[in-house]
């Protein structure tokens, strides 16, 4: 089982995120476990955060908007 954090779009619940395999090419993230997927979230979100109390962007991401599913079927 794999996880992955999806964000809510104007197309719905959409994992956004990417990576690169080793041909370089853009894949989505997918995370072995709910923990780690969780942490990811929470590190973008306190990132995101810092850059808006730097000033840096306008407004910081809305956690709601972000969710972890469990998807099936997935090898990677």
């Amino acid at each position: 089982m794999k996880y992955e954090v999806q964000h809510f779009t104007l197309c719905g619940w959409v994992n956004t995120w990417t990576t690169y395999d080793d041909e370089d090419n853009e894949i989505p993230s997918v995370f072995d476990t709910y923990e780690h997927a969780q942490s990811a979230l929470h590190t973008y979100l306190k990132d995101d955060y810092r850059e808006y109390a730097l000033g840096n962007i306008e407004s910081p991401e809305d956690a709601a908007d972000f969710r972890i599913v469990k998807i099936e079927g997935v090898t990677a």
